[in-house]
């Protein structure tokens, strides 16, 4: 999966922003939001929790889809992205990682992983993190670097 780190532009929250001018609490987060992303990177510096999940993502689910042999992560009803695996035995392979670049900069991609590895942990299957993506994520969470086989964690670098 990939995860583009480029949000929306300022001009572009704010100008949304404008058009949702009403008085209240929705006009206020959108403005404070507007305000993180032109004081920043274009990123805001919300932390995610511990399945790498922003704070932003909300009515997101993660799903196993085993005649695609992947993980997908819904935001809404809408696919988001998935996670590609193998699967040989008690072993799942663990090779690809994608998103949408429209849901960029939510969280997505470390919560399909993270809710994946949860998955796969009570499955007692053990992993094979071929894809970078899930390799940096298992170097962020080491809880989750037991499912992959001792006598196989250097080879991955972890």
């Amino acid at each position: 999966m990939r995860i583009s780190t480029a949000g929306p532009s300022s001009a572009a929250v704010g100008a949304r922003s404008a058009q949702r001018s009403s008085a209240g609490l929705g006009s206020t987060l959108l403005i404070a939001f507007a305000l993180a992303l032109a004081a920043g990177s274009g990123r805001t510096s919300l932390t995610p929790d511990a399945t790498g999940a922003h704070p932003m993502s909300t009515d997101v689910t993660v799903r196993d889809n085993p005649e695609l042999s992947r993980y997908e992560v819904y935001s809404g009803e809408e696919l988001a992205g998935f996670a590609q695996y193998t699967v040989e035995g008690n072993r799942v392979s663990l090779t690809h990682t994608e998103t949408d670049p429209e849901f960029a900069g939510r969280g997505l991609a470390g919560r399909l992983v993270g809710e994946a590895l949860e998955d796969l942990r009570g499955k007692e299957r053990e992993v094979l993190p071929y894809c970078p993506y899930v390799r940096k994520f298992l170097a962020k969470h080491p809880e989750y670097v037991d499912l992959v086989p001792q006598e196989e964690r250097a080879g991955f670098g972890l």
